[in-house]
């Protein structure tokens, strides 16, 4: 009879720890959401390794917030290697991408980061949770693991996500999108993450980001250089046409591809302006491996490393014109 007893007792203590358990996958999501709501402002530094190239491209990640009326938000994209990035940041004015070595900044009438997934982004990968209601959830010893769905509009070889967040301080530890297959295209790991965080007052201002910009940038863009790429992703189209021509700044290369999606790709280089200057774009914003893009009408136009690129086609998708712009690689690939 004790043997039974103690049994009972056993097997109720159980059930009764299970039951005041606050690990559920609900009570850590209701805590994430919480913790959202009541985020102030952050400041969180990552490393952002993407795999969608011949070779891996690493990126240095700081991620400024502070939350207001319209949230501020102030990202930096730095390539390890070329030592060149882009900035985009969100304020009262609007969402802007600078380019500090052209001395270019791109406006867009954005509803970025709302719009898609961010992996670098708090809200986006917390957003990400909450919203797929098919999330999976799995505790480890030092933290809680996700895998939800993404939200890329233009890009559904990035299904989903595996979302780390750390027990103690619920801020995301690493993501990692992956493609169909459950590889790893995109891998985040974050270093540093603090909150309530002070800024400084012109943080989150336009031209104050620039003229610090322009303080701390070496050199100038060395506008004769430009590397011709070639797609490795055309939809089964065939380059049929590659003419070089004079400019100005440097020289502009057209190519022709045809085939069922034909479509034209054009590289040119980008003046290197004495004074900074805004230009405004009127389409949506889409952050591909290594830029920021503007898709718009059967477009997609960008700038890296002070080269312009603009690719379109009057049969292509915006997710085909991307994989397309995604897939430049280096002279000689055809």
């Amino acid at each position: 009879m004790k043997r039974i007893l103690a049994t009972f007792l056993t097997m109720l203590a159980i059930i009764l720890l299970a039951a005041c358990s606050n690990t559920s996958k609900e009570s850590i999501v209701e805590k994430l959401s919480s913790e959202l709501e009541d985020m102030t402002s952050y400041k969180m530094e990552a490393k952002m390794t993407m795999h969608t190239g011949k070779e891996p491209r690493t990126y240095d990640v700081e991620v400024l917030y502070k939350k207001e009326e319209n949230d501020h938000f102030k990202v930096t994209l730095m390539n390890e290697e070329e030592k060149t990035g882009q900035i985009i940041l969100k304020n009262d004015e609007g969402v802007f991408v600078l380019t500090p070595d052209i001395k270019k900044t791109f406006k867009f009438q954005s509803e970025w980061p709302e719009n898609s997934s961010q992996p670098y982004l708090y809200q986006s990968v917390i957003r990400d949770i909450m919203e797929d209601k098919e999330v999976t959830f799995t505790e480890m010893d030092d933290y809680y693991l996700f895998e939800a769905k993404t939200n890329y509009e233009h890009q559904s070889n990035l299904p989903s996500e595996e979302i780390y967040i750390n027990k103690k301080t619920l801020l995301p530890q690493a993501v990692h999108v992956l493609d169909e297959e459950k590889n790893t295209l995109i891998e985040v790991i974050f270093s540093n993450a603090e909150t309530d965080v002070a800024f400084e007052e012109g943080t989150f201002h336009k031209d104050k980001v620039l003229e610090s910009l322009h303080t701390s940038v070496d050199g100038e863009v060395d506008s004769n250089v430009l590397e011709v790429q070639y797609p490795l992703e055309t939809f089964g189209a065939t380059l049929v046409e590659e003419k070089e021509i004079p400019t100005e700044d440097g020289k502009r290369i057209i190519m022709t591809f045809e085939g069922d999606d034909s479509f034209t790709l054009i590289q040119e280089n980008e003046a290197v302006k004495d004074e900074t200057y805004t230009e405004e774009v009127y389409g949506e914003m889409v952050e591909m491996k290594d830029s920021v893009a503007a898709v718009s009408n059967g477009t997609i136009e960008w700038t890296k490393n002070g080269i312009k690129y603009y690719v379109a086609s009057e049969t292509m998708s915006t997710e085909q014109l991307t994989e397309v712009a995604n897939s430049l690689e280096g002279k000689g690939i055809k």
